[in-house]
């Protein structure tokens, strides 16, 4: 018996790490203001953007970040206390899934954010840029498919 509760710790503390892992990945580099391989910020630079285009695009990015501040503090926070439960080494199984439900609604309304904001950027695009954007998009994936697969 005690096995098999131990066990059951082993396994929530395993789900909080990949759901803490996950949260990193949904929420994103791009949500914090960093570009990257595969992120809008990490593509735009390859386009062919004119002056308006690249001011518009600023105007957006930077008003987001400022109106999403509030929420990436507390999704920041809530992630913060989820890594200290996790770590703590008591794998309380009902304060991990306590503090999970907390960091998802934050991190939902993230992507959410994060989604409107491609959008708005994606708007100002041509259909050209748009077509260079997924093809920018499409290959960052690859390599990314790639790098894990060397990893392994």
């Amino acid at each position: 018996m005690h096995s098999r509760i131990r066990r059951n710790k082993l396994v929530a503390a395993g789900v909080a790490l990949a759901l803490v892992a996950g949260t990193f990945a949904v929420v994103g580099a791009a949500a914090q203001g960093r570009g990257g391989p595969g992120r809008i910020g990490g593509v735009l630079r390859h386009l062919d953007l004119t002056d308006d285009q690249r001011e518009a695009i600023r105007g957006a990015v930077r008003q987001h970040r400022e109106s999403g501040r509030s929420l990436r503090q507390q999704l920041g926070a809530a992630r913060q206390a989820l890594r200290d439960e996790v770590r703590s080494g008591g794998a309380d199984e009902a304060a991990i899934r306590a503090l999970a439900a907390e960091v998802a609604p934050l991190a939902a309304d993230a992507a959410v954010r994060r989604a409107a904001l491609h959008a708005e950027i994606r708007e100002l695009l041509t259909d050209e840029q748009r077509t260079q954007l997924e093809a920018l998009r499409d290959n960052a994936r690859e390599n990314d498919r790639h790098r894990r697969e060397r990893r392994r």
